[in-house]
């Protein structure tokens, strides 16, 4: 079996960005994955009192592990809360880092749904951290997802990761998939970006980059194109700003933090 190290070079090299790196991920067939998904959809008392629970954790988690995170770029945020989050997803609980640069407030993940039925402590966190799933399901993402997306950017603000699957350790940034971009066109909301770094001790920076909105004269999936071309731009310049290194597409192995 492939480390995943191995696993990354090999995505790479192949120029597949999106690609599930990571061993021992859920896999789900189609029933699986309805069941699971219904399970979320239940507003059960227990299972808002887990979320309640969880919510708890992430914050108290946040303010004892990020309190030595450096966050940049601060005046880059907007003053409206009601948007969308991106950043880089290297790490299960960077998010943490991204909450941090947030102010610790209530912040909603976009996660795969084979991310809710992983095991022990973490599996507990991805099904009531407020997380909303992203699914296979063709009649859950065309008619619900975005009422949920809708309804909870009233509450809080939504971290989606463009660059979807998790590659562990890897500091570069990957080129995303336009979905959150997409979503924040037809939702007429900004995208706020977020760039997270990670010594080679472990110890995160978070740098906020510019916001980005929609060309409201243009459509909403030319829209997300021009966002997304744009975000993927900065994000490059701020991973050869700070690590002093020429980005590019290829594979170097000082790309993982060991």
């Amino acid at each position: 079996m492939n480390t995943v190290f191995e696993n990354i070079h090999q995505a790479v090299r192949d120029h597949a960005w999106h690609r599930k790196v990571m061993i021992g991920d859920p896999e789900l067939s189609a029933t699986q994955a309805h069941q699971v998904l219904a399970q979320w959809q239940q507003l059960s008392f227990w299972g808002q009192f887990n979320t309640w629970l969880a919510r708890i954790v992430m914050h108290l988690a946040c303010l004892i592990k990020m309190r030595h995170v450096k966050v940049y770029g601060l005046e880059n945020l907007p003053a409206d809360h009601r948007a969308i989050v991106v950043s880089n997803h290297f790490a299960p609980l960077e998010n943490l880092a991204v909450r941090k640069a947030l102010g610790n407030r209530r912040l909603f993940i976009v996660s795969e749904l084979t991310n809710l039925a992983m095991a022990g402590a973490l599996g507990w966190l991805m099904r009531h951290a407020d997380t909303v799933p992203i699914a296979a399901d063709t009649h859950y993402m065309g008619r619900e997802f975005i009422s949920q997306l809708k309804t909870r950017l009233q509450k809080a603000l939504v971290l989606i990761y463009p660059e979807q699957a998790l590659w562990l350790n890897y500091r570069k940034p990957r080129p995303g998939q336009r979905g959150a971009y997409y979503f924040a066109a037809q939702l007429n909301v900004p995208v706020i970006s977020l760039f997270v770094t990670m010594d080679a001790h472990g110890q995160y920076a978070v740098h906020v980059l510019n916001t980005l909105t929609a060309d409201p004269t243009l459509s909403a999936r030319a829209a997300s194109l021009k966002m997304l071309a744009a975000d993927d731009l900065q994000r490059q310049a701020a991973f050869e700003r700070i690590y002093h290194t020429k980005y590019d597409l290829h594979w170097h192995e000082d790309d993982v933090v060991a």
